[in-house]
């Protein structure tokens, strides 16, 4: 075998992967995750209530509740208003939260997720649930969290939007989080293969 042909057969091979592999249209976009920290109302700078007021922002009245206030699909303003000097965002439920299903719950989070993509070793469906299992760098990060956030809410962020908002009882150890009570199988399965990347 001649140089030439060493050098051409391995540039073949690729070709040949590439047009096997999964067609562009066809391909599942990796989603974007993140865990956040969610921040209590006490933790809200004073003028806040003020300022979601003027963005058309109906306010939850349970300070205990761990979302802030309730948006329909057209009050976009509040998230895109960038709070300067503040060490949050807001964030969107999904869902609605209403029987109506006209309004979304936002939620005040710190802006850097603590646990991202990276973390996650692989999904699995189950029902209309995602159970995430984490690396063992995740694991460690899990169980750091919790811990942390013990008797506060944390946000579970697909693409921006929050998919889950569960409260923390005890630290988990276990490397392993869920994200439940999903509208359907079908739903789970596609968040699922999506932050899988396949």
């Amino acid at each position: 075998m001649n140089m030439k042909t060493m050098y051409i057969l391995p540039a073949v091979m690729l070709v040949i992967m590439a047009a096997c592999g999964p067609s562009a249209e066809n391909a599942i976009v990796k989603a974007a995750f993140g865990i956040h920290e969610v921040l209590q109302r006490s933790e809200m700078p004073e003028s806040f209530p003020d300022t979601i007021d003027k963005l058309n922002v109906m306010p939850e009245a349970d300070t205990l509740n761990p979302y802030i206030g309730y948006i329909t699909e057209k009050d976009t303003l509040v998230l895109q208003t960038n709070f300067q000097g503040e060490n949050f965002k807001l964030a969107r439920t999904f869902y609605t939260v209403d029987d109506n299903k006209q309004y979304y719950a936002i939620a005040a989070i710190k802006p850097d997720a603590f646990i991202d993509g990276k973390d996650i070793q692989n999904t699995v469906p189950s029902g209309n649930n995602v159970e995430i299992r984490f690396t063992i760098e995740g694991a460690r990060k899990w169980a750091e969290m919790t811990a942390r956030n013990t008797g506060k809410s944390l946000a579970f962020l697909i693409d921006g939007e929050i998919y889950t908002m569960p409260l923390v009882n005890a630290e988990i150890r276990s490397g392993v989080a869920l994200i439940n009570a999903l509208e359907s199988e079908a739903l789970a399965s596609e968040i699922s293969a999506k932050l899988n990347g396949k």
